[in-house]
């Protein structure tokens, strides 16, 4: 019987469970899916179309159109009189080409913008997608824990009745039991929850929750001595934002300050009746800026300006720290990787194999040969966490060289 009981506590996984209900999503159509949603979509499509109107903005006014009618009357010349004008109002200045020069600033602002959203749902899908396919490994793992659990309590108790086993060796092998369902419970509601925020990234109909399908994605990496070249603080898209807001509001700014203080000429032409005689007369006009200079609309966006420009400051400060954090995460997880899945997994596959050969020969108790078991267990559930969070720390890396310009 306790030759029996070893080779089943040497068994890694157990009988197949039922289906869990969900749907399955591989990782290319999660991320196809993240970068389709209407709020990534139409930043890419308000660029687009705003850099399209760009060009055609002017510094003309639109022409005044005057209209006069009346009647004589009581006089020897008494009948209908009318008037009709048209004026062009002209700047004398280079408001057009401060108006454009804004435009463009502004449809940059929208452009970085929409490459930041899309580099921000990416990391995020990414990150949704990865830990749930580890959480399903882990689940797998405790699942196997479980049936191992049940197979170690059924023998223990067989025994206990036989007279091998003591009381207190039945009521550790129960809790031992009660400790692995507990443990895939906590898989189960980790697995279901990172399932639903999966979803919700992708806009995915279900039903709930998703379930990853596939192996883990793995990143394409340039070589690494031009990463830290290509992450400089200003090519990344959370520093080039509010960089650009404030170039943007000193546009605006500037058009605001050439338009406050711009002379508009008004060119116009008349067209007079008054009787029975008729006129053409051309017409000249000024605007002269005395008193409205756009002091209100200057202020304002002085003050966007000065607020994004220290923003723009700081992500620049702290720029570098993301760039670095990047780079190590992706050297840190490799080595933890390789350490848990070279070392640490062969080292403890030996020490259960050896347990169990003293077992054999009665130098070691069943109990640490569950001892055993569980430590694997704990390693190979480690070692799925460090094969996610390799993958995960290269997509991160990939996805901010991808939005670089």
């Amino acid at each position: 019987m306790l030759t029996t009981l070893v080779v089943v506590l040497g068994l890694l996984s157990a009988d197949a469970h039922a289906e869990p209900l969900g749907s399955r999503i591989g990782w290319e159509e999660a991320l196809e899916r993240a970068r389709r949603t209407p709020g990534v979509s139409a930043a890419g499509r308000a660029a687009n179309e705003k850099r399209a109107l760009d060009e055609s903005v002017g510094g003309l006014g639109n022409p005044e159109v005057g209209l006069a009618a009346g009647v004589r009357k009581g006089e020897p010349d008494s009948g209908f009189e009318g008037e009709v004008s048209i004026v062009q109002p002209i700047p004398l200045s280079s408001l057009g080409a401060e108006r454009r020069t804004a435009a463009r600033a502004e449809t940059k602002v929208l452009d970085v913008q929409a490459r930041a959203l899309r580099l921000q749902r990416s990391l995020e899908v990414a990150e949704a997608w990865v830990l749930l396919h580890a959480t399903q490994r882990v689940l797998e793992e405790t699942e196997a824990a479980v049936a191992l659990a049940d197979e170690f309590l059924d023998g223990v108790e067989r025994g206990s009745r036989a007279g091998i086993f003591t009381a207190d060796e039945v009521a550790s092998a129960r809790a031992h039991a009660a400790r692995a369902r507990l443990a895939r419970l906590d898989a189960e509601g980790e697995a279901f929850d990172r399932g639903v925020e999966l979803a919700r990234l992708t806009l995915h109909p279900g039903p709930l929750p998703l379930r990853t399908d596939g192996p883990l994605p793995h990143a394409d990496l340039p070589p690494a001595m031009e990463w830290a070249d290509r992450l400089r603080p200003e090519r990344l898209p959370p520093v080039l934002v509010p960089i650009l807001q404030a170039e943007a509001a000193r546009a605006r700014l500037r058009e605001q300050e050439v338009a406050g203080r711009t002379i508009w000429l008004g060119v116009g032409a008349a067209a007079i009746r008054e009787a029975e005689e008729r006129a053409l007369v051309g017409t000249l006009s000024f605007g002269l800026p005395l008193f409205e200079r756009n002091q209100r609309e200057r202020g304002q966006l002085l003050a966007e300006a000065r607020a994004e420009e220290g923003r723009g400051e700081e992500a620049r400060a702290t720029a570098h720290t993301l760039a670095s954090s990047l780079i190590h995460e992706v050297e840190h997880t490799e080595e933890v990787f390789r350490l848990v899945n070279d070392f640490l997994l062969p080292s403890a596959e030996e020490r259960l194999r050896l347990i169990r050969l003293s077992f054999q020969v009665g130098e070691t108790t069943i109990l640490e040969v569950r001892q055993a078991q569980e430590e694997l267990l704990d390693v190979r559930i480690r070692l799925h966490r460090a094969q996610a969070a390799r993958a995960l720390a290269r997509l991160r890396l990939a996805f901010f060289l991808e939005a670089v310009p």
